[in-house]
């Protein structure tokens, strides 16, 4: 009884079904937020999701543009971010 419990034994994967529905609704999640932004942050996001260890100033150089301005969009897309979160929490 215990081996169907764990569903990753026998269905060779530890991906259970739980797990999978998750992983989809926070794609779909993600998906909403991102058509939220504008082209010019998702432009700025797109540096990051290819590099995470990019600075703000590496994009800055990047994208010929300060490092003040780059951080100055972060900071709007981290407040949209926040906001999205509270409006979809419940």
């Amino acid at each position: 009884m215990d081996a169907f419990n764990f569903e990753g034994l026998i269905l060779a994967s530890s991906e259970k079904v739980d797990d999978a529905l998750n992983w989809q609704e926070e794609d779909r999640s993600a998906e909403a937020f991102l058509k939220t932004l504008s082209e010019k942050q998702l432009f700025y996001l797109s540096f990051r999701l290819k590099n995470p260890y990019i600075s703000l100033r590496g994009i800055g150089r990047a994208t010929n543009k300060s490092a003040t301005a780059v951080k100055k969009a972060y900071s709007t897309i981290k407040e949209k971010y926040k906001s999205y979160i509270f409006r979809h929490q419940n």
